[in-house]
């Protein structure tokens, strides 16, 4: 007889397994699907760079004129590429009978939503109000993809990230809300309470540590090696940032600090300084590191990585197109394989197993 303290042990290794480290249940990404990868997290730093070059010092207008072609370029193409494919993960989706009714539904008005207010912010701009719904509509699509790719092994490792992902999101877009709808003065302690702060944090430092192991997983030491030295780039770049508003301060310093500061959401982000430099350079060379990896890797993975650069400014229209790109991206990696099998086996009809105890 096998005692039940065998059996819970026995079910416990298998349970960990099954988080990260199912090999064959991991499909590799489109190249398609990594090229637009690539092309939205270099909009996302060129467009970053951009918008601190100007003022930041004398004799660099050739540059600022590259930087903000170059911006425009990659946005363009974000928005095309991100576009086509949003379209043809929504009809995949809509395809896929193992998801529920009710996620196949929802996902359709939200990626509208979000497809349509992208597309007039790239040709018109769109104001605040119209930015807020764009965000909170990439917020629907993550959260109900999060809550679906939970239910099964292959994919719960981004299921996590995506809901740690929409509760940071969440709480900087609530701070917008606030500046919106009150003021940017009296908003200013509310949007910084402690406790959505603490919220906010823990789900960013849970979302990116759930990436580097995913990462670490599918790679092995050379990924965990990658992982430490992102995170001693991440904490250089913070100590050049840090110093980008004082005195005597270097070009590098002053741009990494106006880049950070533009990444982290500008004057309605959270927290100190340091804090959110920190955060937000970590997550973007992390991010990077597994969009950019070379040789085979996961959808999975790129659904995590694409999410993490996401937040936290998911009011603004590319952020939102990518996090979209990310959650439709996200129950679609779990392969069918398994119960295709059990279900239509080859070689002729389904078998009839017999019923316990009839």
């Amino acid at each position: 007889m096998i005692s039940r303290v065998n059996l819970a042990e026995g079910r416990q290794q298998p349970a960990r397994a099954e988080l990260f480290h199912r090999h064959d249940d991991w499909t590799d990404a489109p190249s398609l699907f990594r090229l637009t990868a690539m092309i939205a997290c270099l909009a996302l730093v060129v467009r970053a760079v951009a918008s601190a070059l100007p003022g930041s010092h004398s004799g660099i207008e050739t540059m600022i004129r590259r930087a903000d072609a170059m911006s425009s370029l990659l946005s363009q193409l974000t928005v095309l590429l991100g576009g086509a494919q949003v379209v043809l993960l929504v009809v995949g989706t809509l395809n896929e009978r193992s998801l529920s009714y009710a996620y196949r539904i929802a996902i359709v008005p939200a990626s509208a939503a979000v497809l349509m207010l992208v597309m007039l912010a790239s040709t018109m701009g769109l104001d605040l109000e119209l930015s807020l719904v764009v965000g909170a509509a990439a917020l629907v699509l993550a959260g109900s993809a999060g809550a679906i790719s939970m239910r099964r092994s292959a994919s719960r490792a981004q299921g996590m990230v995506l809901i740690a992902i929409t509760v940071a999101s969440s709480v900087h877009l609530l701070s917008r809300v606030l500046a919106v709808g009150l003021g940017q003065q009296q908003a200013f302690g509310l949007s910084r309470a402690p406790l959505l702060l603490a919220f906010a944090r823990a789900a960013d430092a849970i979302a990116m540590a759930l990436l580097a192991v995913r990462l670490s997983a599918e790679r092995g030491t050379v990924a965990r090696i990658a992982v430490l030295v992102a995170l001693g780039v991440a904490s250089a770049v913070t100590w050049g940032a840090l110093r980008g508003s004082l005195d005597g301060a270097e070009l590098w310093q002053v741009v990494a600090s106006r880049s950070l500061y533009e990444l982290a959401g500008g004057s309605a982000s959270l927290g100190g300084a340091a804090a959110r430099y920190g955060i937000e350079s970590f997550a973007v060379l992390l991010g990077g590191t597994v969009i950019f990896w070379p040789g085979r890797l996961s959808m999975g993975a790129l659904s995590a990585a694409l999410a993490v650069l996401a937040r936290p400014s998911v009011d603004v229209p590319e952020c939102a197109l990518i996090l979209a790109l990310a959650a439709l991206s996200a129950p679609a990696v779990a392969p069918l394989r398994r119960s295709f099998v059990h279900s239509v086996p080859s070689g002729g009809p389904a078998e009839r197993r017999p019923i316990p105890g009839a």
